[in-house]
């Protein structure tokens, strides 16, 4: 298992200092990525069986963890706000492809399971409101994803 070398921020600057909400370089060192979000550092790679050295979470696996901490975190909120007895909500995602190409139709199934004295109507709420969180209706929407190639030397702010 290789260990990624700990490159400093960009610049010594934090991600949001540069206002980005983060930041992402790779060397080369074969797929091991670098993430800054805020004051934060985080690594990325693929497993060994494509290449990688596993030393983090594959970019899908981040994909995913993100999604799954939004809905937990918004149900979370939810039920605080509601003072509801929600003791605790895991989420499991998983990713799948079916196809290639352009006709490649690819799935985010979630299996969430709450735990506490919640009522099935609550439970039902959560529920609903789990999908409702702003990753997965980021996401689900009419995301535009766009790249501005930035010339070698010039500030990414």
């Amino acid at each position: 298992m290789n260990t990624p070398q700990d490159p400093p921020a960009p610049d010594a600057a934090t991600a949001a200092e540069l206002g980005h909400s983060a930041i992402v370089s790779i060397d080369r060192d074969p797929y091991v990525s670098t993430v800054y979000a805020r004051d934060h550092r985080l690594v990325a790679d693929e497993p060994t069986s494509m290449g990688g050295g596993d030393t983090g979470p594959t970019p899908y696996e981040l994909l995913l963890a993100s999604i799954g901490a939004c809905k937990v975190i918004t149900l979370r909120m939810y039920a605080d706000r509601k003072g509801w007895p929600m003791e605790s909500a895991t989420i499991a995602l998983t990713h799948t492809r079916q196809g290639a190409g352009a006709e490649a139709r690819e799935t985010i199934a979630a299996e969430l399971e709450l735990t506490g004295p919640l009522s099935s109507e609550q439970r039902a709420r959560l529920s609903e409101i789990a999908d409702r969180c702003p990753v997965h209706r980021t996401l689900a929407g009419d995301l535009v994803l766009t790249t501005v190639l930035v010339e070698e030397g010039d500030a990414m702010a």
